[in-house]
């Protein structure tokens, strides 16, 4: 299953959750301007369909 998900996964690889840990972490650490988004980390499959 893991393997046809890669398959169709623009980057090759499925999320892992250290993947989301790390963009939480920059988003987190980032700009204390930012308020109200939707952080998708999927490796780009949202957009893949």
């Amino acid at each position: 299953m893991k393997q046809a998900i890669e398959k169709r996964a623009p980057l090759g690889k499925v999320c892992e959750p250290s993947d989301v840990a790390r963009a939480i972490l920059g988003f987190v650490t980032g700009s204390q301007l930012v308020t109200g988004q939707v952080l998708v980390v999927d490796g780009g499959m949202l957009i893949a369909g």
